[in-house]
């Protein structure tokens, strides 16, 4: 297990395998019971503000879980819209387990300085400690000759241990004044009009920079290799072009993702350079007399560690990995991870146009927008090598079926995915891509 942390929330808590992490606002995950079990605890979320629609400026609900590694744990989760300032918005959860396991997360999201127009300030912070953690790193006993994490790795090559991680990051976004971004950096907080009808960047959707430094620490009690590395400290620059009509229900266009992260280095931590792109395109394949919308949706990722082989190799709770709510989902979270990674994933979404939730007791208390059916197909592996030929050979793969629910302006996503040695279910918020 590792700990690893875009409507409100990009992702957030949940299930992993048959794991429920946690709900927000949404009655139906309330529902799920204690027979949902757990492999490994929440992952750290990713915020961004979504205000294609006007929803409730203050959301809060507690919930109950159950799972192999925190036992019976309660919890709660606060999200708040317009906190100090319009465009802004503050999310809280904390969590706490009969097995004495915890986790909480806040964040604060998309705050302005005076006369930046076109900068986006946002910051979060995420402390956990888990008595039953489990992690894919070396030292499993029967695995001496086996590197844990690697494409060829074994299921069962991961420890079980105490866990005490931490996790922050300060980010600034600056929008740039082209295409949608041209009305400064609030105005592309909101659905553009010219987003997705066109490829030009300078006409089409919203093109910015980011500038983050972030820090993560994952210390294992009792863990005595001499190599495992357990914190960073780096900086982030980021270059992204979003140019989809929707971020909740994209139909068409596509999103641009590039990211440079860079550990300067100490005396306690290894110096290192990782680079990640990702690209999405969505195909729109109109409607009939069942859906109202259908949609081929694409994502490709490919990521890099060029610092590798001169010794330049990050802790794996912070390098390239694959595995878990984004990527590779029939996998549990970081099941792999090395140098390179590269991953593939193809989803065919429905909107139907039967819709009763809205008809449904205790549902009918909440706003349900829509809800989606999914079908998808991943697949994508690591490499202590950076090698085209390499990365696509000898893939492992992940099939899944789920649904997805715009809830009081949340999208909410439950998927059940499979692989090769193991099978997840997860439940998350927001689109994977």
């Amino acid at each position: 297990m590792n700990l690893s942390l875009s409507s409100l929330l990009e992702s957030w808590w949940i299930v992993n395998k048959t794991h429920l992490i946690g709900a927000l606002g949404a009655p139906f995950l309330l529902l799920l019971t204690t027979s949902v079990l757990a492999n490994n605890a929440p992952s750290k979320p990713v915020i961004e503000i979504n205000q294609e629609t006007q929803t409730n400026d203050l959301v809060g609900v507690p919930f109950v879980f159950a799972s192999e590694e925190m036992s019976f744990t309660m919890g709660a989760a606060l999200i708040a819209k317009e906190v100090g300032q319009k465009q802004a918005s503050a999310i809280a959860i904390a969590m706490y387990s009969s097995n004495d396991s915890y986790a909480a997360y806040t964040a604060f999201n998309h705050y302005q300085l005076p006369k930046l127009n076109n900068w986006l300030f946002s910051a979060e912070y995420y402390a956990g400690h888990f008595t039953r953690g489990r992690y894919y790193v070396d030292g499993a006993p029967g695995f001496h000759n086996e590197i844990a994490g690697t494409n060829e790795s074994s299921f069962e090559n991961r420890i079980q241990t105490v866990g005490d991680e931490r996790m922050f990051r300060v980010k600034s976004e600056y929008v740039l004044a082209i295409g949608d971004g041209a009305n400064g950096a609030i105005a592309s907080l909101y659905q553009q009009k010219h987003a997705a009808l066109g490829w030009n960047p300078l006409k089409n959707g919203v093109t910015s920079l980011g500038i983050n430094l972030y820090g993560e620490s994952q210390h294992l009690k009792a863990y005595a290799n001499p190599f495992y590395q357990d914190k960073t400290l780096a900086a982030e620059i980021e270059l992204s072009w979003d140019n989809r009509d929707s971020k909740s229900h994209t139909t068409r266009g596509g999103k641009t993702h590039f990211r440079v992260t860079r550990d300067f280095g100490s005396s306690e931590r290894n110096q290192w350079t990782k680079w990640e792109w990702q690209q999405s395109l969505f195909v729109p394949l109109g409607g009939n007399g069942f859906a109202e919308q259908q949609v081929l949706a694409f994502n490709a990722y490919l990521a890099d560690t060029p610092t590798w082989n001169s010794g330049g190799v990050p802790p794996s709770f912070a390098g390239v990995r694959l595995g878990g709510f984004e990527r590779l989902r029939g996998f549990s979270s970081n099941r792999y991870h090395g140098r390179s990674a590269i991953n593939y994933a193809m989803e065919y979404r429905v909107l139907p146009e039967w819709q009763p939730l809205g008809n449904w007791p205790i549902f009918n208390l909440y706003d349900f927008a829509w809800w989606q059916w999914v079908a998808f197909a991943e697949v994508g592996r690591v490499a202590n090598e950076f090698d085209l030929g390499t990365l696509h050979k000898n893939m492992q793969w992940t099939l899944g079926a789920g649904a997805r629910f715009k809830v009081e302006g949340v999208v909410v996503r439950a998927e059940f995915a499979q692989s090769k040695e193991d099978n997840q279910f997860w439940i998350m918020i927001n689109q994977p891509y």
